[in-house]
């Protein structure tokens, strides 16, 4: 369970593969071309050492400063498991508008991590993602609120 989680934000995601194209190439994306508050959802499987392997869902929101950092909470259900979360992070923008996150549980110590990659289009309202843990096939959207 704890690899599992927020391969999402991107969470901050955030995050899908430079296979997709951006809406608007007049203008290379930054870490500033996210900052703000957004929602996101994602869905998959993922594997637990408690639970094995499962479905999971979650929603919730995040916020980036501009500047690399993000921060979040979200509610997922994993095999029918109900749980509240926020995590921390990091994220790093490529000008052809590609993002990496990596983010942890925000309680220290943090008892999971997550990693996860995307790509930003409709000018940073939206990021499409895939989680890239092992033993976790998920994805989701972030939407700028």
């Amino acid at each position: 369970m704890k690899r599992i989680v927020l391969a999402m934000v991107m969470s901050m995601s955030l995050v899908a593969g430079a296979a997709f194209a951006r809406s608007d190439l007049s203008e290379p994306c930054t870490t500033h071309t996210v900052q703000g508050d957004y929602g996101f959802s994602f869905q998959g499987r993922v594997f637990s050492f408690v639970l094995g392997f499962g479905p999971i869902a979650a929603a919730g929101t995040v916020s980036s400063d501009g500047e690399g950092n993000l921060s979040g909470s979200y509610t997922e259900s994993f095999g029918g498991v109900i749980r509240d979360k926020q995590f921390v992070g990091t994220y790093t923008v490529q000008a052809n508008c590609t993002i990496s996150v990596s983010v942890m549980g925000a309680t220290v110590p943090s008892t999971w991590t997550a990693e996860g990659k995307g790509v930003i289009v409709d000018g940073g309202r939206e990021v499409l993602w895939v989680g890239t843990d092992a033993g976790a096939v998920v994805s989701g959207t972030v939407k700028k609120q």
